[in-house]
């Protein structure tokens, strides 16, 4: 919510001068999709309290915990021990805790799924040392880490975020709502009933969540990504995760005249590799490709295609084949898990006025 305000108060010039006609929704159903006693509300508009979740855990914990097991034994990990990793973090913080027990870097899964052993230690306290050295904060937790030792501890991070936010059932469930939202906004782009007379009208919408967000929805699309430098990606591991530093977002664009839906990474390096910070609004785009495509492009003949500025696309040139596409290959991994595209389906049958508006999030 800060976020979207943050966004609204932005683009607050911009609203003065007519020129965008802005509607900002709040709305659990698209991220807690599972949970009951959640509230939606547009500005100027309803406000719904709902008493039950908009969608039923149709899998079992043992069905989640097996899924879990099974990312943990074939995710590729990042490079280098745990062990080593957690001597090094035992230096820089004078603690023992890292290495003490017989056996410090074992990961174990719980009855209900969650993760367990010092590796949940590990994640958060280099989140905690790339915000603090990203804010500039004096003095900066843990400074005798070096920025190439806080990239590559990143990406555990990202590798832990790969295991538990992606291809399982409860990742994909909860994904369900918001991609059925996301791929009514390109619909609207497209044309037809839903669409605007004025030829010169474009509509955005932007959907403001976490990062888990981020992972669900690259996981339920089929898509994955890697950073470029100075963020770190082990030769094992590229291609497999989605990483979604602070400040990143999907990109998705319909090309109504194409029939084409390009999809894009963009994140912003917050941290060069010789330590400058860069508080200017940079961004680096990256393309998202389909998992286990080294392509990036699919056309309407099946064969795979490169296009200029090596954006991912994926569509034809007739019809609306481009959304066809993506909304087969989300439907595809929607029924590898139970109840999935069913509360993909309830999703579409929200109340319209969650889903008016050129700017909506929650």
């Amino acid at each position: 919510s800060d976020t979207t305000l943050a966004l609204v108060r932005g683009f607050y010039d911009v609203f003065e001068r007519g020129s965008i006609d802005v509607s900002v929704t709040y709305d659990q159903d698209l991220f807690k999709p599972l949970v009951a006693n959640r509230m939606s509300f547009g500005l100027k508009r309803y406000i719904e309290y709902n008493q039950t979740s908009l969608c039923e855990k149709r899998y079992s914990n043992e069905t989640y915990k097996a899924q879990i097991e099974k990312r943990l034994a074939t995710l590729a990990r990042p490079e280098g021990d745990l062990l080593d990793i957690y001597k090094v973090l035992q230096k820089v913080t004078g603690s023992d805790a890292w290495v003490d027990g017989d056996e410090p870097a074992k990961i174990t899964v719980s009855e209900e799924g969650t993760i367990l052993g010092t590796i949940n230690a590990l994640r958060d306290l280099t989140q905690a040392m790339f915000y603090s050295s990203a804010s500039n904060m004096s003095p900066e937790f843990l400074p005798d880490v070096t920025v190439d030792q806080l990239y590559r501890l990143l990406e555990w991070t990202y590798w832990y975020q790969a295991l538990t936010e992606m291809d399982n059932s409860q990742a994909t469930t909860i994904a369900a709502p918001l991609a059925a939202s996301i791929l009514q906004a390109l619909r609207e782009e497209e044309g037809g009933d839903e669409a605007d007379d004025d030829d010169d009208v474009l509509n955005v919408s932007i959907f403001v969540g976490h990062d888990t967000d981020i992972s669900r929805v690259a996981s339920l699309f089929g898509l994955r990504f890697d950073l470029d430098p100075p963020y770190y990606t082990s030769p094992r591991a590229a291609g497999l995760y989605a990483p979604a530093p602070p400040g990143s977002a999907m990109h998705f664009v319909h090309d109504v005249a194409s029939q084409f839906v390009e999809m894009t990474f963009v994140y912003p390096v917050l941290i060069a590799a010789n330590g400058h910070l860069y508080w200017d609004g940079r961004v680096t785009t990256v393309s998202m490709k389909k998992r286990n495509s080294p392509t990036d492009a699919i056309g309407r003949d099946g064969k795979h295609k490169f296009r200029r500025r090596r954006l991912s696309v994926i569509g034809s040139d007739k019809d609306d084949r481009g959304l066809r596409l993506l909304e087969d290959r989300i439907k595809s991994n929607l029924l590898k898990y139970e109840g999935a595209l069913e509360c993909f389906k309830r999703a579409n049958e929200l109340p319209s006025w969650r889903r008016e508006g050129t700017s909506r999030s929650a």
